[in-house]
């Protein structure tokens, strides 16, 4: 009965493993340079919010201003465009 609890297990792991990087590989790179800076970010473009880039870092979002920051990626057009419906 343990076998079978631990052969469970280990395919609920492997699951979640292979989702975690299959989502991680699909999520689009971008960089931000800050334009009064010689500063620079790179990350996962996790969305766009209140006129700001959302960042994914190792230890959570970060949001940086789109007013401060020049984006490169092909994932920046598509974070500020207007959606329409149709």
């Amino acid at each position: 009965m343990l076998h079978k609890g631990l052969g469970a297990l280990s395919a609920i792991i492997f699951s979640f493993t292979l989702f975690a990087i299959s989502t991680a590989a699909a999520t689009p790179e971008v960089e931000l340079h800050f334009l009064n800076h010689d500063l620079s970010i790179r990350g996962p473009l996790a969305g766009f919010a209140s006129d700001a880039y959302v960042i994914r870092l190792a230890d959570g979002l970060l949001h940086v201003p789109a007013v401060l920051v020049e984006c490169s990626g092909t994932a920046c057009a598509s974070a500020v465009l207007p959606r329409t419906n149709g």
